[in-house]
Order: C-alpha cells, then sequence, then structure tokens
C-alpha cells in the first residue's frame, strides 16, 4: 500500500530538530571531542610512563575536592552579585574540574596497570587484548562523563558591568527643585494678578483676563532667567538681578536641606530644576526666547549647587599647588563686592539727589497706594542693574540711556528718557573726572589688605596669586556689566545700561590691576631688592655731597686767592722784576712770605717803593 505524501512530510517535519537541538547537540559533540583530546592525552602519557617502569603518584582526592567546592562557592557569589564579572553559561569547564577528569583516567589506569601486573605470565596477545579491552571501557566511560558534566572550555572573558541607579536622597533633590523653581514662578504670578485685580475696573483693562496677567508675570518671571520677550514683534530685555539673585537664593536654601551621599548625586538638582522651568513656562504661554530661558536656568541652577558644595566633600585647599588659586579667587570675589557695594552707594546717592525728578516721573503715572507699591517694589529688584550703571559711570566709561545718549562723568547728555522712577536719578551736570579716584582707591585699600592677611612666601605663588585676583575681578565684572545691558524694543531704546567693554577694561584697570600691584610689589623679594637699592642710593647721595663740600671750601678760598694774584701783578710791573708763576694757587701763607722776601729784595722796603 502506497504511503500518503501529506502524512511523510508531517512526520518529517515532527521530528526536524529545532534550532535548540541543533545547538545542544553541536555542544554535545563539542564536549566529546574535549574529552576524547583529554583521554587521549592522559593514555599517551600513561602508556609512555607504563613503558618508562615510571609510576604515577595518586593525586590527593580531599585537596581536588577542596579545590572544586572553593571554586563553585566563587561561581555562586559571582551570581549572587551583579555587579561582579561573571562566565558564560558554555564557560563551566574549569581547571579544578579538567584536573578531577584526568585524576580519574590515572586512577583507572593505575588499577588497570595493576591487574596486568598481575596477569604478567600470561603471554604478549593476551596483555595486549586486555589492555585494549581495558582502555575501551574506560574511554566509553570517560565519554559517558564528559557528555554528563563537561562542556566546551573558552576562555572566560570579563564583562563590565555597570549598575545605574538613583543617588541617595534623590527625592528630596526633586522635591527641592520643584519648590524652589515653582516658588519664584508663583511669586511673580501671584503680584501681577493682585495688580490685574485692582485695575480690573479700569477701561483701558477690558480685553486683559486672568490668563494676560499670568502670562504677563511669567514673561517678566523669564526674563530673570536672561530670556528676551517679544510683544508685538519687538524683542525686551532687561534683566531684573535682584530677581535673579532671589533665585539662587532660594536653591541654595533648597539643596541645603537635602542629605546626599556625595556631591556629585546632588548634581541631579540641575536637570530637575531644569525641567521644573520648563515645564512652568510651557503652561503659562510666555514669549520669552526658549534657547536664552533654558540657558539661564542652568546658569542659576549650577551657582546654587556651586554654593551649596561643602569644602571638606571637595577638599581643594589640600591639594598641592591649588592654595594661591584658591584664594586669589576669594580675593577677586571680595573686590568684586567692594565695586558692588561702591556702585550701589553711588547709586543711591544719585536717586537721593535726584528725588524731584524721581517723584515727578512718578506722579506721571498716576498709580494708586498699592500700584505705587508694586511698582517700587518692582524697581527694587533692579538695585543690582542701578549699581553697576553707578559704577561704571564712576570708572569713567560711563552708560547709555538710548542709543544716541551717553552718560559719564565728564560728559552729561541731556534727553528724553522712559517715564521709569528709578531713571530719574541719572545725573543731568557733568561732575568731573575726579570721580575715577574712588575705583582706584579701592583697588589700592584691597591691596593693602590682600598684603597684610594674605601674603605668600614664595614668590611665584605671590604671582599666581595676584594673577588670579585680577582675573577673577575681569571675570565677575563683566557677567555683572553684561547681564545689566538691555534693551527696550527698538531704534532709540535698542540699548541701556554700560558701556560694556569700555566698563570691563578700566574695572580690570582701575580695581584690579591697581590691587595687584600693590600686593606684588609688597613681597619680601621686593622689599630686600628696594632696600639694597636704597643704600646704594644713599652712598652715592653722600658721595656727591661730599663732592659738594669740597668744592665750596674751594670757592670760599677764591677770594683770597684772587686779590693776591691782582697784587703781584702790580709789584711786577713796578719792580720790573717778573716772577714764576704756578698753575696750583699758593696758600695765602706762602703768599705773605713771598711779599716778605719782596719787601727784602727791593731797596727801601715799602718806604723805597712809596
Amino acid at each position: 500500500m502506497r504511503e500518503n505524501t501529506g502524512d511523510r512530510s508531517e512526520r518529517e517535519h515532527a521530528h526536524r530538530p529545532s534550532k535548540k537541538e541543533r545547538e545542544a547537540n553541536e555542544r554535545k559533540l563539542a564536549r566529546k571531542a574535549h574529552a576524547d583530546k583529554v583521554r587521549e592525552r592522559v593514555l599517551q602519557q600513561r602508556r609512555r610512563d607504563y613503558e618508562t617502569g615510571v609510576s604515577t603518584p595518586r593525586r590527593d582526592a580531599e585537596d581536588l575536592r577542596r579545590a572544586i567546592a572553593q571554586a563553585r562557592s566563587r561561581q555562586n557569589r559571582r551570581a549572587a552579585d551583579p555587579r561582579t564579572p561573571h562566565e558564560l553559561p558554555t564557560e563551566r569547564l574549569t581547571d579544578v574540574e579538567l584536573a578531577l577528569i584526568e585524576k580519574n583516567l590515572l586512577d583507572e589506569l593505575e588499577a588497570t596497570s595493576s591487574q596486568i601486573e598481575i596477569d604478567g605470565d600470561a603471554g604478549a596477545p593476551v596483555e595486549e587484548e586486555q589492555f585494549a579491552q581495558t582502555s575501551q571501557e574506560v574511554e566509553d566511560e570517560t565519554a559517558e562523563r564528559a557528555d554528563d558534566s563537561a562542556t566546551v572550555a573558552r576562555v572566560p572573558m570579563e564583562r563590565r558591568v555597570i549598575v545605574v541607579r538613583p543617588p541617595t536622597g534623590w527625592p528630596q533633590i526633586l522635591l527641592a527643585a520643584l519648590e524652589t523653581a515653582f516658588f519664584s514662578w508663583a511669586l511673580i504670578a501671584a503680584v501681577a494678578l493682585v495688580s490685574f485685580l485692582v485695575n480690573a475696573s479700569n477701561p483701558w483693562m477690558m480685553e486683559a483676563d486672568w490668563n494676560s496677567a499670568i502670562s504677563v508675570g511669567s514673561d517678566f518671571w523669564a526674563m530673570s532667567y536672561g530670556a528676551s520677550v517679544k510683544i508685538a514683534g519687538a524683542s525686551y530685555r532687561l534683566i531684573p538681578l535682584g530677581l535673579t539673585v532671589l533665585h539662587v537664593v532660594l536653591a541654595r536654601a533648597g539643596l541645603a536641606r537635602v542629605n546626599t551621599a556625595s556631591w556629585r548625586g546632588s548634581a541631579l538638582f540641575i536637570p530637575a530644576y531644569l525641567v521644573v522651568v520648563l515645564v512652568s513656562a510651557a503652561f503659562n504661554k510666555t514669549s520669552a526666547s526658549l534657547l536664552q530661558l533654558i540657558l539661564g536656568s542652568v546658569c542659576v541652577a549650577t551657582v546654587a549647587w556651586v554654593w551649596s558644595l561643602k569644602s571638606q566633600e571637595l577638599d581643594i585647599a589640600s591639594k598641592p599647588g591649588v592654595g594661591p588659586y584658591l584664594r586669589g579667587f576669594n580675593d577677586g570675589v571680595i573686590g568684586f563686592v567692594g565695586l558692588f557695594l561702591v556702585g550701589i552707594v553711588t547709586g543711591l546717592v544719585g536717586i537721593v539727589a535726584g528725588w524731584n525728578r524721581v517723584k515727578g516721573i512718578a506722579e506721571l503715572l498716576n498709580a494708586s497706594v498699592l500700584d505705587s507699591v508694586i511698582i517700587w517694589s518692582t524697581q527694587a529688584l533692579y538695585l543690582p542693574n542701578v549699581a553697576g550703571w553707578a559704577a561704571s559711570w564712576l570708572m569713567g566709561p560711563g552708560f547709555y540711556t538710548a542709543s544716541d545718549t551717553i552718560v559719564t562723568p565728564s560728559r552729561a547728555d541731556v534727553a528724553a528718557i522712559p517715564a521709569i522712577p528709578i531713571l530719574g536719578g541719572i545725573p543731568q551736570t557733568a561732575v568731573g573726572i575726579w570721580v575715577v579716584l574712588i575705583p582706584i582707591t579701592l583697588g589700592i585699600l584691597l591691596g593693602v589688605a590682600a598684603v597684610k592677611w594674605r601674603q605668600e612666601e614664595d614668590l611665584a605663588d605671590h604671582l599666581v596669586h595676584a594673577s588670579m585676583y585680577v582675573l577673577t575681578v575681569l571675570v565677575l565684572v563683566a557677567v555683572w556689566m553684561g547681564l545689566s545691558v538691555g534693551s527696550l524694543g527698538v531704534a532709540r531704546m535698542g540699548i541701556l545700561g554700560p558701556r560694556l567693554v569700555y566698563a570691563v577694561a578700566f574695572a580690570a584697570l582701575e580695581v584690579g590691576i591697581s590691587a595687584a600691584l600693590v600686593y606684588s610689589l609688597a613681597h619680601p623679594f621686593f622689599l630686600a631688592k628696594y632696600a639694597q637699592a636704597g643704600a646704594d642710593m644713599s652712598r652715592v647721595t653722600r658721595s656727591a655731597a661730599k663732592k659738594i663740600s669740597r668744592k665750596k671750601n674751594a670757592d670760599l678760598a677764591n677770594p683770597e686767592l684772587d686779590a693776591t694774584e691782582e697784587v703781584e701783578p702790580k709789584n711786577q710791573t713796578e719792580t720790573g722784576q717778573p716772577q714764576e708763576q704756578n698753575d696750583q694757587p699758593a696758600p695765602s701763607s706762602q703768599m705773605e712770605n713771598s711779599e716778605a722776601d719782596l719787601d727784602e729784595e727791593v731797596p727801601g722796603g715799602q718806604n723805597a717803593t712809596k
């Protein structure tokens, strides 16, 4: 009966091995081949030893069992700890297991050789037959044992396992970022809503609603991160640095309450803060520049994070060669703070001096009491900007009140200004360039203070300290002046604030280099040079004084010599006897003796002459 073709194909398909079965068969064949190699190597060695009469001692079974137990315990530990590199499943045949296989083979071969020695009286063919039969049995048993236990031997490959886990205290870090970023936005949004409620009855505010008020507050909040805001096609950017400083202080306070295992773990605050800022900006439909908002929020979070780091965690001061740089940086921060205080005092003095103009601009706004509180509170957030403008004016470069108007100590361009009360403190007349002496004096005082409390013993460290101070002042002033520059639209109001390049250069010169020179030149090395130069100068001065004294004494003796020289020509004329003249003037006593001799030679002496 003919077999059905379909049934046969189904049976063949059913008996066809799968991929896993084929791989298992391949591994089985590989293990068998490896066991054959081990068996052949052991048998060859055993035959050579048997022919030469050398007996191989039996290995200690206890040592082998102990080694196998230790190897398996290490494998179990590696399997329990995911961070420890482990072997692949196909790499289970260790050297200890290979040694165990060889031991079993040798034990069996020794037993075989003993049996052969007992039956040594039999003929050679019988001996060879028994040896071959025993060897075949050993090979069969070894192959079966290898199929059951051994696997393909491979070189263990150490793999690095990277375990990613959140840092300790990460919920506190996320909560701190959420609180600080959201609170700063909520504060500004609340002020904007209160202002809207107060002026909601104004006919000019009929088109405004809650969303508009929150959007305006969000734009002002985004400006505090350095982002420019577009309104009616025009770009506005005037950063309230007071609010920016408030962001940093709040973030620092939030990080102070976080307990983390390391300073690296607390760095999670930076991306978390950025995410909260972006979510707040997205939900409130702000018109601020997204890229500038991201950059500003990252800078704020980074400054707060660096401020929160503890010195004992980083331990920078203990590293060799870092001390002068760190002390120079600290002194640079002190110098910047000193310049900031001088600038803010100058700005307040200008506001007080121009209070009548400030008050007049405020009256033009016709604001209510609550509106006035909001206006002056908002202007208070710009006090760091006012300090930057005043410092630039005090150092000489001045600042822009419009694109075509510059105010400096020696120049005051009077032009129209925005209706902002605080701008009434802008000087209306030229004061004089003498005000530049104030920042120069500040730099000299800082240098003297550094000489007293921050002096380095080594000259190289001393100069590094001074250079780091100048660099720190330069960078901090550049950031301050750059953030103080703004714009209120286009045309004339396209630029407001300090003259950036000139202000930074003059600050580095008047506050930085002046203090650095005083500090550098006060090192003991230079003081010794000054003392040596002073001693040399004193010696030269004394020598010159002696020469001048001798010259004066010679000048005092010259009148008597002149009178003697006048008498001698007369005597020569009357007596007619010439006298020898010496090149050097004779003393007065010699002149008197010569006159007496002359009287003796002339008959009658003076009477005869008469």
